[in-house]
């Protein structure tokens, strides 16, 4: 089931960091990616948000490779989509989340925007 970035933030508008309200409805950017694959998790830990991830990217399922962390490519993605959130970043935030829909294997290994994270 592949969906786009868009399908989510129009479903999912408003996030907020984990800690920064009191409303049981709320969730995080993470949270809005589980909140639409099915899984009923609002603040979502890294293996949580991976599977929402490899849910709706089944490219993500298929890579089995992992990077020198020893972190799976949608574990890094759901670790770099929750830093970006609790830091305010939502627009950084629903940008991973892109990257993350959008990722295709291509050759032995790509790191898919990943790189940009550890330049900073």
């Amino acid at each position: 089931m592949r969906v786009a970035v868009e399908e989510i933030r129009k479903r999912y508008p408003n996030p907020v960091k984990a800690g920064g309200s009191v409303d049981p409805l709320s969730y995080c950017t993470g949270g809005a990616v589980c909140l639409f694959a099915d899984l009923p998790v609002h603040f979502p830990l890294i293996h949580r948000l991976a599977e929402a991830l490899r849910k709706l990217n089944p490219e993500l399922s298929s890579y089995v490779v992992k990077n020198e962390h020893g972190w799976s490519k949608a574990a890094s993605y759901a670790l770099s989509i929750i830093t970006a959130n609790d830091a305010g970043d939502f627009e950084r935030a629903w940008q991973l989340v892109g990257e993350a829909l959008e990722w295709k294997k291509e050759g032995n290994y790509v790191e898919a925007g990943l790189a940009k994270e550890s330049a900073k």
